[in-house]
């Protein structure tokens, strides 16, 4: 089956015929109408292939995400510094255990051992303060609160580890005995013991205000207001913060299980979809037939040159270096709290557009560029579109079992060096998508415009169709995969969800000759992913 495949039949074409003897070398000529031959490169070209590789280590090394400060992490273990509630954390958690509480101890003391102990492991004191001040609001055993409800004994907590479990007061001891004495948690200790014993800061004082500025107007208001069950119910301000966390508890719990529900639902027809792919499709996945190998015809290169589509993968690996470069000067030149580092990133993406018309630029005619970047639709641009979405339903349950992968790896590796050692995982969309609203904006335009146009053109346009000339179909979509994640400037564990998501992109592309599905797929695959944390971004914070 073609359904548009772009295999252009070089062998076939008949050798051209002998020029007339002459002391001036004739002009190329092109066995194809209308598409400009530049002379076959033969050894002069072997440097581009390495000089790509180097570009490509170079953006590799730049994407990196900024390594761990050891200074910074002794000041937050110690408390000097305290950085704010992680969204995806202490956020969510607490919007879940308030919107959970009437519903038992139980799932509520589950939330908060979970956070306790994962503050423990990654040696957090300001997350176990949290997850105390949890514990105190939501627990009352005997007039004593505790971290997640149970009995204070030598048992093991909810999730089997982290020891026995303990008194909020005996927790408060734990954490303060590592702390320096500069850590502004002694402060927010003795606060919340003060309102364990029947004294609550006001919550215009300096000591509630502190409370909110470092741990977000939730935790630091119920951290300000803690007070037994039995001497009523909550009034004012407090009340006021702890039914909206709680309204927002349940917009995450119904958005989860909806959410939930449609990726399992999705997963399950792609499990199907891709057994029936793997029983009928499998062959074409390890084609060893190349497209357009052959030898030159006429001492000439193939149609479009040899090199012209890796020329174009080099040509935007530049330019993105380029952009790197003037970033990091607007950077180091822009003010401390100037949007500039922001926008003008984000801004210069859009130029290297024009990288995708490098082949334009070297001579290959506007047809044969859009037949070999695969711009067509053999059967409409509708039924294309609809293979892109089939498609990417079909990989579903690969990105499933990648991510488990990508998780285990990183817990793993957390168990081996230890969780405080460990590199965290890179969390700068959620930090983006938490911003103003403009920057929500600029950063879908490039999500759902963007890197479907660019990435697919780039990555499987031009490096893929580079690829094929000499590599079967399969390993040609592996090699774009793992080209793909180097580019993106995540740890090495999450590389293995995107190298997966570039190596799907890519056999779209094989299967039907056109990126028009890939594209497709490309977009459907980041609104989700943006719907998805503008979503849990919105509900879990303040």
């Amino acid at each position: 089956m073609n359904d548009g495949h772009d295999r252009a039949a070089t062998d076939s074409q008949p050798l051209l015929p002998d020029a007339p003897m002459s002391l001036v070398p004739a002009p190329p000529q092109s066995p194809v109408p209308g598409v400009h031959v530049v002379p076959a490169a033969g050894g002069r070209r072997w440097w581009l292939g390495p000089l790509v590789l180097a570009l490509v280590a170079t953006a590799f090394v730049l994407q990196r995400p900024p390594g761990d400060d050891p200074k910074r992490r002794e000041n937050i273990r110690t408390g000097v510094e305290v950085p704010p509630p992680a969204v995806e954390t202490s956020g969510v958690f607490t919007k879940l255990t308030l919107a959970l509480r009437g519903a038992g101890g139980e799932t509520g003391g589950m939330l908060v051992s979970m956070l306790d102990e994962q503050a423990i492991e990654s040696k957090q004191p300001a997350d176990r303060f949290r997850a105390a001040v949890l514990g105190a609001d939501l627990f009352w055993t005997e007039g004593k609160p505790m971290l997640d409800g149970s009995a204070e004994n030598p048992v093991a907590g909810p999730l089997g580890a982290g020891g026995p479990r303990v008194s909020v007061a005996t927790a408060l001891d734990q954490i303060e005995i590592g702390l320096d004495a500069a850590s502004p948690l002694h402060e927010d200790i003795a606060a919340v013991r003060s309102a364990l014993a029947g004294n609550p800061p006001a919550l215009d004082s300096d000591a509630a205000k502190g409370l909110i500025k470092r741990h977000g107007r939730t935790l630091g208001t119920i951290a300000a207001t803690l007070k037994d069950p039995a001497l009523g119910e909550h009034t004012g301000e407090a009340a006021e913060v702890r039914s909206g966390a709680a309204a927002r508890g349940w917009g995450l719990i119904v958005f989860l299980l909806g959410f939930g529900a449609l990726f399992l639902g999705g997963a399950l027809l792609g499990l199907v979809l891709l057994i029936m792919v793997i029983a009928t499709r499998r062959p074409r996945l390890i084609d060893p037939r190349p497209w357009d190998r052959g030898p030159a015809v006429g001492g000439l290169a193939p149609p479009g040159g040899e090199t012209v589509w890796l020329e174009t993968f080099g040509v935007f690996v530049a330019g993105f270096l380029a952009l790197k470069g003037v970033s990091y000067a607007v950077h180091a030149a822009a003010p401390p709290d100037s949007p500039l580092p922001i926008i003008v990133p984000l801004a210069l993406q859009w130029v290297l557009m024009l990288t995708l018309l490098w082949p334009v630029v070297r001579g290959v005619s506007w047809q044969e560029y859009r037949r070999r970047m695969g711009y067509h639709a053999a059967k409409g641009v509708g039924y294309e579109v609809g293979c892109g979405v089939v498609a990417y339903i079909t990989a579903l349950p690969l990105l499933a079992l990648a991510a488990i992968v990508s998780a285990g790896l990183m817990i793993g590796w957390r168990k081996i060096v230890g969780d405080e050692h460990a590199p965290m995982p890179d969390n700068k969309l959620i930090d983006m998508v938490g911003g103003p609203t403009w920057l929500v904006v600029v950063l879908g335009l490039l999500a759902v415009l963007w890197a479907p146009i660019v990435e697919e053109g780039i990555f499987r346009g031009a490096l893929y169709r580079h690829l094929r000339r000499t590599m079967p179909a399969l390993a040609s979509a592996l090699v774009v995969g793992l080209f793909f994640a180097v580019m993106h400037g995540y740890i090495v564990f999450q590389l293995i969800v995107i190298a997966t998501l570039g190596t799907v992109f890519a056999i779209m592309r094989e299967w039907r000759g056109s990126i028009i599905p890939s594209m497709t797929a490309h977009a459907l695959h980041n609104t989700l992913v943006l719907i998805l944390l503008t979503t849990l971004v919105t509900l879990a914070s303040d």
